[in-house]
């Protein structure tokens, strides 16, 4: 793991401590039908995820340009 990917560590932490506190606060308020609907739209997010692996390997490689 390069210098660059352990700076960011804590911060990604934080992130997905307060998304996992954001989808638990949804799912006490939500009925099952709604957070049923959220949770089909996983299988469309996967094109993006590609994406993002894609540019975010570019960004590691200091390849990514303007």
């Amino acid at each position: 793991m390069s210098k660059l990917d352990t700076n960011f560590i804590p911060e990604i932490l934080v992130f997905i401590r307060n998304v996992c506190g954001r989808l638990g606060k949804a799912m006490e308020v939500c009925n099952p039908d709604v957070l049923g609907h959220i949770a089909s739209t996983c299988h469309h997010l996967l094109t993006h995820e590609k994406s993002l692996d894609f540019l975010i390997d570019l960004l590691e490689k200091d390849q990514l340009d303007d």
